[in-house]
């Protein structure tokens, strides 16, 4: 059963590559507004729980009403910072003043396109599916698999098949808690997918990235969920 659940959004000041780009406007609107405009559609209702080490991030995400009670420490605000550690950080700082929720949905500013039906869907597949314990979301990667060669000396394709393989896209991750706990992954054994379209799938991290978010935004293109996968529902896609 999944009757509570926890959006956390991590979301630094910026970086070398990309200095302050959850603040700026992109078309209009920061990467932290469309966050939660994103987290509002997906009508799950859940609170939102902002990690982040940056003041003017904190500012704004609490005049978006999300909760963000810290500034994240020193050792978990670097570049090389993992993602999991940042996010157990921020639930057991949750956990300290609430009840442990039944799923931990992390949501990831910089995926502007991000359909909220990706969310909406990601919750409905672990609601309606017990085998699951985590929903990623992915992308198609259509190059097929016996086509990818490790960079290194030895060029040796990585295996021989040929069908289109799924890549994690950051669009969303929903995990039960007790699970995230338990295995200390966000990607456990037992896992789903929910895909998404190329635009659906953009991730900024670099100025690169950003340009294209830039063109897309201009022409007001939105991401599309294009498939499941990993479940049995007679509702899937993939």
């Amino acid at each position: 059963m999944i009757d509570t659940g926890l959006f956390i959004v991590p979301a630094r000041g910026g970086s070398k590559r990309l200095p302050g780009k959850h603040m700026i406007p992109l078309n209009g609107a920061t990467l932290i507004e469309r966050t939660a405009r994103c987290l509002t559609e997906s009508a799950l209702g859940f609170p939102v729980l902002l990690t982040t080490d940056a003041p003017d991030i904190r500012s704004a995400g609490k005049a978006l009403g999300w909760n963000a009670p810290f500034l994240r420490p020193a050792e978990l605000a670097s570049d090389s910072a993992s993602t999991l550690d940042t996010i157990l950080h921020a639930l057991d700082v949750h956990e300290t003043g609430a009840a442990t929720p039944d799923v931990t949905v992390v949501i990831q500013a910089t995926s502007p396109f991000r359909p909220a039906q990706a969310v909406a869907d990601a919750i409905r597949l672990l609601r309606e599916d017990g085998t699951l314990d985590a929903v990623v979301g992915m992308r198609r990667n259509t190059v097929p698999a016996a086509y990818h060669y490790p960079e290194t000396a030895n060029l040796t394709a990585l295996n021989t098949g040929l069908e289109p393989v799924l890549v994690p896209n950051g669009t969303v991750y929903a995990i039960r808690t007790e699970v995230l706990r338990r295995d200390g992954t966000l990607f456990p054994e037992r896992l789903g997918a929910v895909i998404t379209d190329w635009v659906g799938s953009i991730d900024i991290d670099t100025p690169d990235d950003w340009n294209i978010a830039e063109a897309l935004a201009a022409k007001g293109l939105t991401g599309q969920v294009i498939g499941w996968a990993g479940t049995e529902l007679p509702w899937s896609k993939a």
